[in-house]
């Protein structure tokens, strides 16, 4: 067979055009380094330092027994005396039976004056609840954001007569509170870290401050026992907030223990 020589250019031009494109794609095409994807590098979250603002500038907290026949027992929380912009509070509230530890989360708009709702003991979905009615204490963890962003954190205790023979004491062990005879037996009292101050104090607080809170109640039935436990108590003043001012309590001494009377729900704190 005759070899035509009007096709020798394209043979020839073929493995020319497959050496170059080889060549393309093995030593002259590089990879654009920014088409791959970044590998992401897990860093840890950062954290915030829990109560580091200083005790003047914290807001004032209360946590006050709420009784509701119609859904769950809970707790009216109360943000006031805010000294540092705060817009934003994020709160989580745990709490303990018996059984089980529970939460309450949510988040309150300081900017706006409006009622809140109780944080409720249980969960209600289409009219029916199922509650935890026998609540011992717990914690409360707020995150303020605003013009200065902290965090704070407070523990409490719940108790009634019925409960330890009606003794009820903080979580940290240090403040005794004697029951019997001062409120209705069926009425719940908390102690509770108000996290700040009702207001200002002339003297350095050592401990506290505790917040005794009653459901609809200002003034005890009879004269509340309480005591208090410190090293400092000897040399300290133990302070009570009544409401409307601070009041140096008249105290016993026995050891490393204050023992002395209120007659209204209010803040203690131990000063210098």
């Amino acid at each position: 067979m005759k070899f035509n020589k009007k096709f020798l250019p394209v043979i020839i031009a073929v493995p020319i055009v497959i050496i170059l494109v080889l060549v393309y794609f093995l030593v002259l095409r590089k990879v654009n380094p920014n088409t791959k994807a970044v590998e992401q590098v897990e860093t840890p979250p950062s954290v915030a330092k829990i109560n580091d603002m200083a005790l003047a500038q914290r807001p004032y907290v209360e946590l006050i027994p709420h009784s509701n026949k119609a859904t769950c027992d809970g707790v009216d929380l109360n943000i006031t005396n805010l000294k540092n912009g705060e817009e934003k509070a994020e709160y989580e509230l745990e709490y303990t039976t018996e059984k089980l530890i529970q939460g309450v989360f949510g988040n309150r708009d300081l900017v706006k004056q409006e009622e809140h709702k109780p944080l409720e003991f249980g969960t209600c979905s289409k009219g029916a609840c199922k509650c935890d009615n026998d609540i011992n204490g717990g914690s409360l963890k707020l995150t303020f954001t605003g013009k200065i962003n902290y965090v704070l954190k407070g523990d409490f205790k719940v108790g009634s007569i019925a409960d330890n023979k009606g003794i009820l004491v903080s979580k940290d062990v240090r403040l005794s509170l004697d029951l019997n005879g001062a409120i209705d037996d069926k009425q719940r009292v908390m102690i509770a870290s108000t996290m700040g101050l009702p207001a200002d104090l002339s003297s350095k607080v050592i401990l506290g401050p505790y917040g005794i809170f009653v459901q609809d109640l200002a003034k005890f039935e009879k004269p509340l026992k309480v005591s208090l436990q410190s090293k400092d108590v000897a040399t300290g003043k133990v302070q009570f907030w009544d409401g409307t001012k601070w009041n140096v309590l008249t105290t016993q001494i026995n050891a490393d223990k204050a023992e002395f009377t209120i007659e209204k729900t209010g803040v203690i704190v131990l000063t210098e």
